[in-house]
């Protein structure tokens, strides 16, 4: 992490599985973690000199393939995945707090 940058951080959560697995709660959702986490690095795009991206992710989701997709994106914005263990340390310096 680049401590001369603000913070924005994504808790996310396995909506796309869950609605996979038959839970109309999260298919009537009409996006997922993976839509959103597109659309935050679109945003933040424009502040790349401002801001980078710690994603939490869901206990249940698999780090690989989250890591794998943010890194097809190619953001311009920094990123790290972090281990829900440090969001006690991160959450309170975060400049911004988006969640699923």
């Amino acid at each position: 992490m680049d401590k001369n940058l603000k913070i924005i951080s994504f808790i996310s959560e396995p909506v796309k599985e869950d609605s996979i697995s038959g839970n109309q709660f999260y298919k009537s959702r009409g996006y997922d973690q993976y839509q959103t986490i597109e659309k935050l690095f679109s945003i933040l795009e424009r502040y790349t000199k401002d801001y980078q991206m710690v994603i939490f992710p869901h206990p249940r989701e698999n780090i690989k393939i989250l890591k794998d997709f943010c890194s097809s994106l190619k953001p311009k914005t920094k990123f790290i995945i972090l281990d829900n263990k440090l969001t006690h340390i991160i959450l309170p310096s975060s400049f911004g707090i988006v969640g699923m």
